[in-house]
């Protein structure tokens, strides 16, 4: 199972639970070793961890970075809550 399509089975779950909810949105951010914070699209993402050489990061080569997923209740488009938040660090390599 893929990052995306898992992102997607928990949203799908949590809609079931909260009829009132309009939606829901994946946002992954990665911070650097200089708290620098850094939104990436989660298909970006999900390419990145399933396909490293073909979409690498050159500005974090040879870091260890902290990551955070979180999923946010939309209403009206608008950020209502957190509903879940998961944390990674993530090691990249020096090419």
């Amino acid at each position: 199972m893929t990052v995306y399509s898992a992102c997607l089975t928990i949203i799908y779950s949590t809609l079931a639970l909260r009829k009132s909810a309009m939606g829901i949105s994946c946002r992954v951010f990665l911070l650097d070793q200089n708290d620098h914070l850094f939104r990436l699209p989660v298909t970006k993402f999900a390419q990145m961890l399933e396909e490293p050489a073909e979409h690498r990061f050159p500005s974090f080569s040879g870091q260890r970075i902290r990551a955070a997923e979180a999923l946010v209740e939309l209403i009206g488009r608008e950020p209502t809550r957190v509903i879940r938040i998961t944390f990674y660090i993530l090691t990249f390599d020096d090419e």
